[in-house]
């Protein structure tokens, strides 16, 4: 078993040379000591694939790991490490008979015995400053032990260490707060909510005063030359919602997003902390959304560049997958605004990606991208029907379709009538007069690139002539899918009318395979089926005014 030991001392000559010349350090609090960057400094560590806010980190395994950095003996010091830990122990218990000054989000157990309890596996910020002198007895039970000439970790430890901060000198407030600020932003670890942010200069970047309501899970993006922060994409890691922001683009590692951020800048988001548990808007059958509302502010001038992309990550799974999506909505103006049918909210459909995940990017000149924002789920294509009230009072009526936020091509077909076909708008808008409309009983067919076809049924209210009602759209779920030969899958399909529905299976060379008839109750078919022979196949489901397809995988 390898003892992992951290031994405090005089740091060596190559790295002050280093600091001197470059002017870099952490916080802007000039002379550090130690100032252990481990992504950039050990092997072990730059060939990790984990990171904490995409910036990687130096995995410990209980005995299998050396950790050596000499340097001579303190009389005083300041320590700052960012870490976790998977042992269920005590990150640090520090004994003493005298009053010492600690500096942590960590529980502290009593005025003689501070322990620092490992309640998780989520990254920490830990600081304390400390006088030698006064310190009699000096024990741990866990992660590190701190004494005149060493810290300990212990050969047990499990966890990972990112960055090692020590002066050898007491810091004032001041001085640990601006050090705190530039690991709290680049951790992605907010601090205290009464906690304010500093620059390098000591100057107040973020102010939790002026943003209240929205204190929590304070996140942000910047750059600051002077204490080698230049982090371009951030997620925070305490927020229970996945959510990560990146300048132009989102990488596996801070270090491989290659956009350019200009200095003492920064992008800063926070949010109301209310349920992030997606219901439904208002009786609104097609919205579902958040009460967690997120403000964004900058700070600098960010410069130019194409846009910010979000990244979420959906905790669960949202009704409707087909047809549904996720969107990003925002206002500049006022939190109030912030619905899925509010005209004043710009909206930004979610691109599905792996592992439940969803992204987009915002296209914004930097230096005016002060907003609110949230997150909504509907339908893939935002649709309005504005029907002509002037001529209610006729069999048929007009109206107007407003479709937003559209960037692929559409071909549209209102009650089998072909009424557009192929068209894309570069705005992501459009706009087309229906003419001869009934009032009831109306089917809009949407063929999205030549692929995806959604459909719309609604009635007009003939009294006000306006959109009464608008159902389920078809949804086909094929489970398990792909599946293996000769063995039975099952179908369920939502959203239809009630009456005779017929399925059919073709080839992915559209040849007939076979037909099956069923029978649809509350708008609902479920069968089970077998196909014997491998290959991709086309289940197509057909009613009178509709069809819907889906394509069946079967293996060996």
């Amino acid at each position: 078993m390898y003892k992992i030991t951290l031994i405090i001392g005089f740091i060596c000559f190559n790295c002050l040379v280093f600091n001197f010349i470059y002017s870099q350090s952490p916080g802007g609090v000039d002379h550090p000591l130690v100032w252990k960057q481990f992504y950039s400094s050990d092997s072990r560590a730059s060939n990790s694939t984990e990171t904490f806010n995409y910036n990687k980190y130096l995995k410990l395994e209980g005995n299998k790991n050396d950790l050596n950095i000499p340097i001579g003996n303190l009389n005083k010091f300041s320590l700052f490490v960012v870490f976790n830990s998977k042992n269920n122990e005590n990150i640090a218990s520090i004994y003493s008979e005298n009053n010492e000054i600690i500096i942590t989000d960590s529980s502290v157990n009593s005025r003689n015995k501070y322990a620092y309890k490992n309640t998780h596996t989520k990254p920490k910020i830990l600081s304390f400053v400390e006088s030698i002198k006064k310190l009699k007895n000096l024990d741990t039970n866990g992660i590190i032990k701190i004494n005149q000439k060493s810290i300990v970790i212990s050969e047990s430890f499990q966890g990972g260490i990112a960055e090692i901060i020590v002066y050898d000198k007491l810091l004032n407030r001041k001085q640990i707060n601006k050090i705190e600020s530039y690991l709290a932003i680049k951790y992605g670890i907010s601090l205290p909510l009464t906690s304010n942010y500093y620059n390098s200069n000591g100057g107040i970047i973020w102010d939790p005063l002026q943003h209240k309501g929205f204190e929590h899970n304070l996140t942000s993006i910047g750059k600051d030359k002077n204490t080698n922060l230049n982090q371009l994409q951030s997620r925070n890691e305490y927020s229970d919602v996945n959510l990560t922001l990146g300048l132009n683009q989102i990488e596996s590692c801070n270090n491989d997003n290659k956009s350019t951020i200009l200095n003492n800048s920064y992008l800063f988001w926070s949010d109301n902390n209310k349920s992030s548990i997606f219901k439904r808007k208002d009786g609104n059958s097609d919205i579902l959304s958040v009460e967690r509302i997120w403000q964004i502010e900058h700070k600098g001038d960010l410069g130019k560049g194409e846009g910010l992309e979000f990244n979420i990550k959906l905790k669960d799974s949202l009704p409707n997958p087909t047809n549904n999506t996720l969107w990003l909505v925002c206002n500049k103006n006022s939190m109030g605004n912030l619905s899925g049918v509010s005209k004043d909210a710009i909206k930004v459909k979610l691109q599905l990606e792996e592992n439940n995940s969803y992204k987009g990017i915002i296209n914004e000149k930097f230096n005016s991208c002060d907003f609110y924002f949230t997150f909504i789920w509907g339908p893939k294509i935002n649709m309005e029907l504005y029907p002509d009230v002037e001529n209610c009072s006729k069999i048929l009526t007009n109206a107007i379709l407003e479709i937003n936020d559209l960037h692929e091509d559409i071909a549209i077909y209102l009650n089998g009538k072909e009424v557009t076909t192929n068209r894309k708008d570069l705005a992501g808008k459009m706009s087309i007069s229906l003419e001869n409309i009934p009032y009831f009983n109306n089917t809009l067919k949407l063929i999205v690139n030549q692929r995806d076809t959604l459909y719309k049924f609604f009635n007009i209210d003939k009294s006000t002539c306006k959109n009464e009602q608008v159902l389920q759209e078809i949804e086909i779920t094929i489970s398990p899918n792909p599946i293996r030969a000769g063995y039975y899958f099952e179908t369920l399909v939502k959203g239809l009318e009630d009456g005779p529905v017929y399925l059919k299976i073709y080839s992915e060379q559209m040849k007939f395979i076979k037909s099956l008839n069923s029978h649809s109750i509350n708008g609902v078919v479920s069968l089970k089926e077998k196909i014997n022979t491998s290959g991709v196949y086309i289940l197509e489901i057909i009613q009178e005014k509709a069809s819907k397809s889906s394509k069946i995988i079967v293996i060996n």
